[in-house]
């Protein structure tokens, strides 16, 4: 799917000597196929708990002649010894597993020793058989030292993996690791696994850090410390198959800063998962807008259809709830691999696993690295993660039928990627638009003009051609000078066809000499139907199975009903002509309904053919319906559904938007009034400082970015004199 095998026998490569941490719920210890490399070597060299779940509190407690006697019983030490005459003990209790035991609900005995020096515990011993004793069980150490791990046997007789994860030096306390969920052992597979499942890059080294508990639990804090011991533990790639919605502006800011940040100075790549928040506009989860990290959306070609679910599906389609982009920090998901594959589970629950999601994409794209990484280091080509994200973008496929604010560069190919690193080319140029944004993504407004300000860090002086992938994106100039260590801006005009839907396009900068291309900035607008107290909207379409289509509708300020309707065609024999879901999100791109199915698969009565939801009143704002064509109509001998979607208000009582607070000082001095186009311009003063303005304000329903306090526009006047609306 993505060509790692490809790479792997191209270049003898399987990403030995790169060490990847995956910050999780944990990885299983004893799963055989994340035991040793294809060499022999060490799969998981680390196994770091961050999280209390494992945490066993211990009490002090004399040792005499080899015994330690509790107030309700006792248990000898037999052949082992306590430097200081003093044994730490607790108790792991049954209940906080996600297995129930063979020994019961009687709680594990855990004892801590001083086997080494005197008062520093070092060793501990586990009553794995539940016979209230630890004279028979084997001595462990802390992970790191000795690699080893032990289980307990579940009611069914599987394994119940751990490792110590820690010894409190002064017996305080150990922590046990393991999995209790299992993504993060399912995650493992698909980077690195080396078994039955052969991950991405089965060579490479593995760091479990766990940080979510066994409820899936995480704190913002505990990842960011995770994300510092990682770099401190020396690995290249971190994969976070992990995602935070609805974090204060601060907070999301801190964790993309702390990521930025350990990419430059440590040198790791970062793959992230896009969420499980999709198909809504704008899902995109944090760290996944991260700048500098490699976000990884899904999609299911039509080989994984059919191997994994048995559905003959005609093209790749995007996994229906992957988090899609724009975000204002650029193109995200960067790439799109696949979200369905058999892994390795847990064994205390099997061993292998049909699982789906962009969890399971990100590793695709963290093994696929950890192969890039050491292709370059056996070709001598020095690598950067700035580097490598870019080859990674740049050798991606793009993905038929959606736009690259919804799957990015497209799916990943590794093949593509190594050539394009072999070339080494030159990182892009910083580009910002608007409040300091990456890229426009707007669905409130419709652009009038923005300006792209385009900055040059390098030490040579930087000409570029522009050009757009869209029509609809004009320049104020075709080239663009940036000097060395300086900054230039272009002015933007937008000329958006009057068709409503979703329009996505890229400004492009290329070398004139090279042909290489030095910027891209992702613009999106979005078009929506507007809905009025008296009409409504209503349009016909088509999806293929696996398939889905977004339409936008604008509601505007008031009180009454959002009614929405998708509606299934019948053949002439009255058999429905397609099977459909949809997806309602609000103007802030929130989830707000998700329905059944509807069409094919249900009796031909009254009811089935069509979906209904019906909202009080509505936000104001441009809302979201997404139609999703089921994988399933081949079972109905269909390869794509047809329907109808319509909008509409109900009971509407149209309500007058609050005027805005004083902000601006207008002022203009037009030419002398005459009919046809003309040119004006409109100086605005901060009301305050009274100095030009900066900002955005809306023109005659259309967004002008400020220019040192100008705007520049051309008008038809109205009865002979220029009529303006603006808001801000």
């Amino acid at each position: 799917e993505i060509k790692a095998s490809n790479l792997r026998d191209l270049l003898k490569v399987d990403g030995s000597g790169v060490r990847v941490a995956v910050i999780d719920t944990g990885i299983d210890p004893g799963h055989p196929d994340l035991r040793q490399t294809p060499g022999g070597g060490l799969k998981v060299s680390g196994w770091v708990d961050l999280t209390d779940q494992g945490k066993i509190d211990l009490s002090p407690v004399e040792v005499e002649a080899g015994w330690v006697d509790l107030p309700e019983d006792g248990f000898s030490l037999g052949v082992y010894k306590s430097r200081s005459g003093q044994v730490r003990y607790g108790y792991l209790d049954p209940a906080r597993l996600p297995v129930k035991l063979q020994a019961g609900s009687r709680k594990v005995l855990v004892v801590a020793l001083d086997a080494g020096l005197a008062g520093r515990y070092d060793t501990v011993l586990v009553d794995l058989n539940g016979n209230g004793r630890v004279d028979d069980e084997k001595p462990l150490k802390a992970y790191v030292e000795t690699h080893e791990y032990a289980s307990l046997l579940t009611q069914e007789g599987k394994p119940f993996n751990f490792v110590i994860s820690y010894i409190s030096p002064a017996g305080n306390y150990v922590k046990l690791g393991f999995d209790a969920i299992g993504h993060g052992t399912k995650v493992a597979g698909i980077l690195a696994g080396n078994g039955l499942v052969q991950g991405t890059a089965p060579g490479a080294e593995l760091v479990a850090i766990k940080v979510f508990d066994g409820y899936g639990g995480n704190d913002l804090s505990r990842l960011k410390e995770a994300v510092r011991l990682a770099a401190n533990m020396g690995v290249q790639v971190v994969n976070l198959s992990l995602g935070y919605t609805g974090l204060p502006a601060g907070e999301r800011q801190e964790l993309e800063t702390l990521i930025n940040d350990m990419s430059a100075l440590k040198g790791i790549t970062f793959c992230v998962s896009a969420g499980n928040l999709g198909p809504g506009l704008g899902s995109i989860t944090s760290p996944a807008d991260s700048r500098k990290g490699i976000s990884v959306g899904g999609y299911l070609s039509p080989a994984i259809w059919s191997l994994n679910y048995g559905w003959p599906v005609e093209q790749p389609t995007l996994w229906q709830f992957s988090s899609v982009g724009p975000y204002a920090g650029g193109i995200a998901p960067l790439v799109v691999a696949p979200a369905s594959a058999t892994t390795t589970d847990v064994r205390w629950r099997g061993e292998y696993v049909l699982e789906e999601g962009t969890s399971i994409a990100a590793p695709y794209a963290a093994g696929g690295v950890a192969l890039l990484i050491q292709a370059a280091r056996q070709e001598g080509i020095p690598v950067s993660p700035d580097l490598v994200r870019l080859a990674i973008s740049r050798g991606a496929e793009p993905l038929s039928g959606y736009s690259q604010a919804e799957a990015g560069y497209g799916t990943l190919n590794l093949l593509r990627s190594w050539e394009i690193l072999k070339e080494r080319p030159a990182l892009p140029l910083e580009a910002r638009q608007g409040n300091g944004e990456r890229g426009l993504y707007t669905r409130s407004y419709l652009p009038g003009l923005t300006y792209l300000q385009v900055a040059n860090t390098g030490a040579v002086n930087q000409y570029l051609e522009l050009g757009s992938t869209s029509s609809w994106i004009k320049f104020s100039q075709p080239n663009l000078q940036v000097p060395v260590r300086g900054s230039r801006s272009v002015a933007l005009e937008y000329e958006l066809p009057a068709e409503p839907g979703l329009y996505s396009g890229v400004i492009t900068g290329s070398d004139p000499g090279s042909e290489e291309t030095r910027l891209e900035v992702l613009q999106t607008v979005v078009v929506p139907y507007k809905l009025t107290a008296t009409s409504g909207a209503a349009v016909s379409g088509e999806a293929a199975a696996g398939m889905y289509r977004r339409y936008f509708f604008e509601v505007p300020e008031g009180n009454g009903q959002l009614n929405l309707r998708v509606t299934i065609p019948r053949d002439a024999s009255g058999r429905y002509q397609g099977r459909v879901r949809m997806h309602v999100m609000d103007p802030a791109g929130r989830l707000i309904h998700a329905s059944n199915y509807a069409g094919s698969g249900y009796p031909v009565t009254s009811g089935h053919e069509f979906l209904e939801y019906t909202l009080s009143n509505p936000a104001a704002g441009v809302w979201e319906v997404v139609v999703y064509s089921s994988v399933s109509l081949s079972q109905h001998d269909l390869t794509a559904s047809r329907y109808t979607i319509a909008a509409s208000l109900g009971n509407w009582v149209n309500s007058e938007p609050e005027p805005p607070q004083d902000k601006y000082i207008i002022a203009s001095v037009p030419s002398a009034i005459k009919a046809g186009v003309q040119n004006i311009t409109l100086n605005f003063w901060d009301k305050l400082t009274k100095l030009p303005a900066r900002g955005r304000v809306l023109i005659n329903n259309l967004l002008y970015e400020l220019k040192n306090g100008k705007v520049h526009l051309s008008i038809t006047p109205q009865d002979q004199l220029p009529w303006l609306e603006i808001a801000w």
